[in-house]
């Protein structure tokens, strides 16, 4: 599973730190990225970022989160973009969508009039 990441801009975090500490975050980062975890991490110019995890669960989101002392952050499942096209390629070639279209044109009828008893 795939999460895009959003941190939010409230300030540099790396202003007031130590060299050790910001060598040592950067080593983290760079671990996480070497092993895969992590696709890319990114800073935004006027402050906060964007990043792209990699994780088995929900679960193992939460404890690789816990692991880069990640607190502030918005989560978004992501998906890559050509699965999505297959997925709509599978749905208009198997003849699921005119069935869909059938149940919502008989749905729009009974709506029509008024929701009689059927």
């Amino acid at each position: 599973m795939k999460f895009m990441l959003e941190f939010p801009a409230k300030g540099s975090p790396f202003s007031n730190s130590r060299p050790e500490d910001l060598k040592e975050a950067k080593r983290l980062l760079q671990n996480a990225l070497d092993s895969g975890k992590l696709e890319c991490a990114y800073s935004k110019v006027g402050g906060g970022g964007y990043a792209v995890m990699n994780a088995d669960s929900i679960a193992d989101l939460r404890l690789q989160l816990r692991r880069l002392n990640v607190h502030d952050v918005n989560i978004h499942p992501i998906s890559q973009l050509a699965d999505v096209i297959d997925g709509y390629i599978e749905y208009h070639e198997s003849g699921a969508h005119e069935e869909l279209k059938k149940q919502a044109a008989a749905y729009h009828e009974h709506a029509a009039a008024g929701y009689p008893e059927k």
